[in-house]
């Protein structure tokens, strides 16, 4: 039985989708693990969290919040952050990505990246509170634009991921 042309109860496809979502993440988690100079790594967006923004928005995507949580442990042992702080915000990421779903895909773009906007201030928000417990970090007022500069890229990772999102749809989603 072929699982790409048999969609399970909730329509998705299964096979090489989770593998297409996967290298998408990995690839993220790259770029965002590249070296750049210390002032633009404070105003770098966290292209991850993005990526699973995105694929968390998607109706047939296998992404869910196991996969942010993962991606997360695995972006804590890269980074050499505390255990499960990436993780824990990559989760809220995508549950608020779920819980938005529906919203976002009837919304035009400009609403959609406002609510992006406001998921990654809170994100944001975590991430730095739990740093400040954690290291008595102070917060550098450049890091604010790291959420305004990851609300600027949504467009750009729409467009960039759309046509793996479309090889995710079910033939009669598809037509």
């Amino acid at each position: 039985m072929n699982t790409l042309s048999n969609p399970d109860r909730r329509g998705r496809r299964h096979g090489g989708s989770g593998l297409l979502v996967t290298l998408s993440v990995v690839v993220a988690f790259f770029i965002d693990l590249a070296p750049l100079p210390a002032s633009l790594d404070l105003i770098r967006p966290d292209l991850t969290l993005l990526v699973l923004l995105f694929w968390s928005t998607r109706t047939y995507s296998p992404a869910n919040v196991g996969t942010s949580w993962f991606a997360g442990l695995f972006k804590d042992i890269a980074m050499l952050t505390p255990l499960g702080l990436h993780a824990g915000v990559y989760c809220l990421g995508s549950w608020g990505g779920l819980m938005l779903r529906r919203r976002l895909e009837q919304l035009p773009l400009a609403t959609e990246m406002v609510l992006v906007f406001v998921l990654l201030v809170l994100t944001f928000a975590l991430q730095w509170s739990v740093g400040h417990l954690i290291d008595d970090r102070p917060l550098v007022e450049a890091e604010l634009l790291s959420p305004l500069l990851g609300t600027l890229l949504w467009p750009l990772v729409r467009v960039l991921l759309a046509p793996l999102e479309q090889r995710l749809l079910p033939s009669s989603a598809s037509d």
